[in-house]
């Protein structure tokens, strides 16, 4: 399942119970509840979907190939044929690429594919670096091409990409973050900061820009997962069966909250 920018589009996939066959791809405007797309597809255990920041796209990885769909006209307006099994797609801010994560979901990626939507037959595949433990636990900074992840021993490693045609490349940095396992991350666009959640019993605050850490928040016990509301200056923790919900304003600097 994803959601538009807007939270105006939902896009799911759907198998029939039961039914090895008949899968489908479909996409709905949440208001109204009108199909707007609809596309049978032959795996459905694959098919990673992803709408642009604009929220008039859909990317899809299904069966054999990436497609984009534009959903105004309903026409496939990007297809290339999957080199690699995708564990997600990604869009850079201008909607000019499509950066796509190899690898099944929770394995390491090894290798990044770029698409430029204005023509499939350009691309490029890039190698990651092994500083990046797991797909599972990247987040994606559009605006600056950033991938952040997991390196060794709980520390924050950052993937830069520079995307050219001439001259494409990926710079990684590594900075000191936790003691143990990173076990959750998140990026918010809005404010530009990223959030890693340790086993260290510790949230870190990140500033996108300069990657400097805004301010470490200690938590009694060990927590599982980290989300940041879009509506609402909340901030929301798991631990095992429990919830916990605190402000922003409690934890970030006041500068970052204007």
């Amino acid at each position: 399942m994803a959601l538009s920018p807007k939270d105006s589009l939902i896009a799911i996939t759907h198998q029939v119970k039961g039914v090895t066959t008949g899968c489908s791809i479909s996409i709905w405007n949440a208001s109204t509840r009108k199909k707007l797309y609809f596309d049978e597809i032959s795996d459905l255990n694959s098919t990673v979907l992803a709408f642009n920041n604009k929220g008039t796209q859909l990317a899809y990885a299904a069966s054999k190939e990436i497609m984009i769909v534009d959903i105004a006209t309903q026409q496939i307006v990007f297809r290339a044929t999957k080199e690699r099994r995708i564990s997600s797609i990604l869009w850079a801010e201008d909607d000019q690429h499509i950066v796509c994560l190899t690898g099944n979901v929770g394995i390491r990626t090894k290798d990044v594919l770029v698409y430029w939507t204005s023509d499939s037959q350009d691309h490029l595949l890039l190698t990651l670096p092994d500083n990046l433990q797991s797909s599972s636990k990247t987040q994606w900074n559009s605006k600056q091409r950033a991938l952040y992840g997991e390196s060794h021993n709980g520390n924050l490693c950052e993937v830069c990409l520079t995307l050219d045609k001439n001259r494409s490349y990926l710079e990684s940095k590594i900075f000191p973050a936790h003691s143990k396992n990173i076990l959750s991350l998140f990026y918010e666009k809005e404010l530009n900061i990223l959030a890693t959640c340790g086993s260290d019993q510790r949230i870190i605050f990140w500033d996108c820009n300069t990657m400097a850490p805004l301010i470490t928040y200690r938590h009694a016990a060990e927590v599982g997962s980290l989300w940041m509301s879009k509506r609402s200056p909340k901030l929301f923790l798991r631990y095992l069966d429990k919830f916990y919900v605190f402000d922003r304003k409690d934890v970030l600097p006041a500068t970052m909250l204007k």
